[in-house]
């Protein structure tokens, strides 16, 4: 079996009339890598808002995105959060909550100075697939040799078949 391409999900990114050097999500396996969504309005970065108005922007668009790479808000495993400023940590978390009542994923949120103009940035990697229902058990693994028998041979086996699945 061979690994994998990358798959790039969506279009360019254009903002105020720029078109930005990153893809809007790419897709490597059954993961899903989503570029950080900052909240927009009508194309534009959202300048006004409250943090609660802007994070459910920004959670809708990550929610149109998946539907692009055939993943809902129940595939993300990892997000990680930036908030202009701490004391909007609760506002966001509300509505964070909502779009996650169960299970949420895994996530990290910071403070930064870089957001500008806008109060959240949300980036999620998804799983999806037949490999988010199985284990490393589930693979037929050459403990001696560190791979997978059913995904390589011994001449092209990575150091660690864990990278190929997990």
């Amino acid at each position: 079996m061979t690994k994998p391409m990358k798959e790039i999900i969506g279009g360019p990114i254009v903002i105020g009339g720029r078109e930005l050097t990153l893809s809007k999500a790419v897709r490597a396996g059954d993961f899903v890598f989503l570029t950080g969504q900052v909240p927009m309005q009508d194309g534009s970065p959202m300048t006004s808002g409250s943090i609660e108005e802007q994070t459910r922007a920004c959670l809708e668009d990550i929610s149109s995105t998946l539907a692009e790479a055939s993943c809902e808000l129940t595939d993300v495993v990892k997000s990680m959060v930036w908030l202009k400023s701490r004391a909007d940590f609760p506002g966001f978390n509300a509505v964070y909550g909502e779009y996650f009542p169960e299970g949420p994923p895994a996530r990290s949120a910071l403070v930064s100075d870089f957001l500008v103009d806008v109060r959240v940035e949300i980036e999620c990697t998804t799983c999806h697939g037949d490999i988010a229902s199985q284990t490393v058990a589930e693979y037929n693994v050459d403990h001696t040799m560190g791979f997978c028998v059913n995904c390589h041979t011994e001449n092209d086996a990575p150091i660690d078949c864990l990278t190929c699945h997990f």
